[in-house]
């Protein structure tokens, strides 16, 4: 009976293995076949769309090398294959050209099947819109073979373990059992019965030892009394000691006390050295923003006047971010990504933003790979660019003259990422460096005072590394220079490209994450907003984009306008008197409202975002409002709005022509001479020659407005006012809506004429 119990255990835990390991298996395979659906929709859209097929079948035949893949598909939007390549029964991935294409899912989301020992993944390539399909079969004979393996592995082992139960049952077990029945009565009634003996059996060594042991038991429970009379000794003992641990501990309590003293000191000079830092860029702010009122000022002194309004502007928000990520820190409530980036991008990014503050300075900067680094790592970009522009600006503000370089590197075996930033400025002391990476200090009070600063940037630096599974130490001579070494963890580098040499950073662009470019949608906005300064700076950037926009000041207001009238999105103050943003939001829901809801807070943490989430909002924005970000979240949900600048707009004429026909011959020739003008503008452009492009434009703004071209007066005077600004990108676009109004002047001018041959010409009867 025991055999059948075991050998009945043995088959069911077998069967709870085998069904675990077939589910793990099979989930295992599912997250590798989506990461690596992925990977090959995200490489290879762009071929798809060009057409690219060698390319195509080239990534096929490399990803067909991954275990239980049979064949992988590709096809365009229209079912139409453009790659098939398929595994041979020698393993061997070849191309096929004989065979159709598989019918891909009606929708456009990832779609796993199993069926026929086999599975199907679906995954569709989106670049905008949907491109093409990937089908990816994968064969399950792996997963049953390893439990038939693992079926005959546990019953196999079953038996013997049964057999080998019977025979030590027995042969050895069955007497001594009878003894440890007897030994273990006589425990029970050990309590009542002590110095009494029981017989020891001479046949087993073990039991002999539990006999002897329970006898001897019997004996000393007379000597338990002076047992506890020794303990009653021990205890007092522990009572004189735990009252010298009281005066010690009262000791340390004093030198702590000490210590918060400093610590409070430190947090004051931090608050006069907080204040200072606040009030210097918001002194900034207020006396630009009064010299803007200065009808005396240039174009170039205004807008030298708002650039620096906005660069002490976000000075003014790092300041607040540190803080808030301070705190966040302290109450362990900052959120980490974990995502894949390229490196390169990162570096790029800094590269862009710490070169312009280093040639200011008359330094030498560069960022350089050592041996060979990952393309791609996981990780949180956000926040490594963070450290880094802080230990980059750290090294440039301490460096008087000499260069600054970066220095990154990898192991690949430990899976982290070494960034050294290194410069030649005025170094540290020991003394210094052990305070370095105290909150509230910086190197010591003379430091403070002639480089400014609020001691809090390497403090949180070093707690953001810790977070991303690494280090920040630095080592430092006085007089000759630092280096701050990052350590971050990497993730998984199984299958990432690597780079071998430094890349050109001087010659490549910002990321894309970097880059700005005006967003023009069109549409109508319910903006839910009770504070009239950001009413009006959210509708200046709703009129820019082109958007129809009307105005709510509470939730209540939003919840009756909504009834009433039709719009195509709602921006959404969550913070608001009489109704916040999240009740209007969960009763427009009730209502029926489907539109898309965007919350407007100046709380940037996820649980703040989760909660706007989860009250029906579908997007979320934060304040200070990003240009950009705002533009790109609005342009998930709108439609983008076709360029007005178009050639193919009504003629435009002069305006002097109502007035003076007389002067058509010399409007004429003013417009024969526009393509040369306009010839001129776009080689100034092209050679990069801004102040003889400027001449060019400013030019041609004096005589179209002379000229009564409102229009070209118009264009040309936006255009004037980004060269000034050295919005070169926009420019160039400005520089194209030119040409088109060109155009449509001379269409104008086509049409005076026609109309002046036929009055000058009548037809004769």
């Amino acid at each position: 009976m025991s055999a059948l119990l075991i050998m009945l255990a043995i088959i069911t835990f077998t069967y709870l293995v085998v069904e675990k390991e077939s589910t793990t298996l099979s989930s295992e395979l599912q997250k590798q076949a989506v990461a690596l659906a992925d990977n090959l929709a995200a490489s290879t859209a762009s071929y798809i769309i060009v057409k690219d097929y060698t390319s195509l079948e080239s990534i096929l035949l490399r990803a067909a090398r991954f275990p239980s893949i049979s064949d992988i598909q590709v096809s365009n939007d229209k079912g139409q294959l453009l790659a098939d390549v398929t595994r041979t029964d020698s393993g061997e991935a070849t191309v096929r050209y004989d065979r159709k294409a598989a019918t891909p899912p009606r929708t456009m989301s990832r779609e796993i099947m199993i069926e026929d020992g086999a599975m199907t993944v679906w995954q569709p390539v989106v670049l905008g819109d949907l491109v093409g399909w990937f089908r990816i079969r994968y064969t399950l004979n792996r997963i049953a073979v390893i439990k038939t393996q693992i079926w005959h592995y546990n019953l196999l082992v079953g038996t013997i373990v049964a057999l080998v139960a019977i025979l030590l049952y027995s042969f050895y077990l069955r007497k001594p059992f009878r003894v440890i029945e007897q030994s273990t009565k006589f425990a029970d009634e050990l309590d009542v019965n002590f110095g009494q003996q029981i017989p020891v059996n001479q046949n087993y060594d073990e039991l002999n030892r539990l006999t002897c042991a329970l006898n001897r038991t019997s004996q000393n429970l007379a000597a338990k009394n002076d047992a506890l009379n020794q303990k009653i000794k021990e205890q007092q003992d522990l009572t004189d000691e735990l009252e010298l641990r009281v005066l010690e501990r009262t000791a340390e309590l004093s030198v702590a006390r000490d210590e918060a003293i400093n610590a409070n000191r430190s947090k004051s000079e931090f608050l006069a050295n907080m204040s200072h830092e606040i009030r210097t860029p918001l002194t900034a702010v207020i006396g630009f923003a009064e010299s803007l009122l200065d009808s005396s000022h240039s174009m170039e002194e205004r807008i030298d006047s708002i650039h620096r309004i906005i660069q002490a502007g976000n000075h003014l928000l790092r300041i607040i971010n540190e803080i808030l990520d301070l705190s966040k820190i302290e109450a362990n409530r900052l959120d980490i990504e974990c995502i894949s980036f390229s490196l390169v991008d990162v570096c790029r990014d800094l590269y862009s933003l710490i070169k312009l503050q280093s040639s200011e300075k008359g330094l030498s900067f560069k960022i350089m790979f050592e041996n060979t680094v990952p393309q791609e790592i996981q990780s949180d970009p956000v926040r490594l660019k963070k450290i880094l522009l802080n230990l980059c600006n750290n090294a440039i503000k301490f460096t008087n003259e000499g260069n600054v370089l970066v220095k990154v590197s990898c192991d690949f075996s430990a899976e982290q990422l070494t960034v050294k930033v290194i410069d030649s400025g005025i170094g540290l002391t020991q003394e210094q460096m052990s305070k370095l990476f105290q909150p509230f200090s910086q190197a010591d009070a003379s430091t403070t005072r002639r480089y400014g600063g609020t001691g809090l940037g390497l403090h949180l630096s070093k707690q953001l590394a810790e977070k991303l599974g690494g280090s920040l130490s630095v080592d430092s001579t006085p007089e000759v220079g630092s280096c701050f070494t990052l350590t971050i963890g990497t993730g998984s580098l199984s299958g990432i490209n690597v780079l071998t040499g430094s890349p050109d950073f001087e010659h490549l662009e910002m990321s894309s994450a970097t880059r700005t470019r005006q967003v023009r949608l069109r549409g109508r906005v319910l903006l839910v907003e009770d504070n009239k300064d950001n009413q009006r700076l959210v509708s200046i950037l709703l009129k820019r984009m082109g958007l129809e926009f009307q105005v709510a000041n509470n939730g209540e207001e939003a919840i009756a306008v909504a009834c009433r009238q039709d719009f195509d999105a709602v921006l959404m103050d969550v913070q608001m008197p009489v109704m916040d943003g999240l009740t209007a939001t969960r009763l427009l829901r009730q209502q029926g409202y489907v539109g898309p809801v965007i919350a407007l807070t100046a709380n940037a943490m996820q649980q703040e975002k989760r909660e706007c989430i989860e009250a029906g909002c579908d997007d979320v924005c934060t304040k200070p409002i990003d240009h950009d970000s705002f533009g790109m979240v609005l342009s998930r949900y709108l439609d983008r709005a076709q360029t007005p600048d178009s050639a193919e707009g009504p003629p435009i004429v002069s305006s002097l022509l109502a007035e003076e026909p007389e002067l058509v011959d010399l409007i004429r020739e003013f417009v024969d001479r526009l393509p040369v003008m306009l010839q001129n503008i776009e080689k100034r452009y092209e050679e990069n020659n801004i102040d003889a492009l400027r001449h060019e434009v400013h030019t041609l703004k004096g005589t179209g407005g002379n000229f009564g071209y409102t229009e070209l007066f118009d264009i040309t005077k936006r255009i004037e006012f980004e060269i000034v600004a050295r919005n070169m990108d926009t420019v160039g676009e400005l520089i194209g809506a030119l040409a088109a109004i060109i155009k449509r002047i001379q269409k104008g001018v086509a049409a005076i004429q026609v109309k002046s041959t036929v009055h000058s010409f009548p037809c004769k009867s």
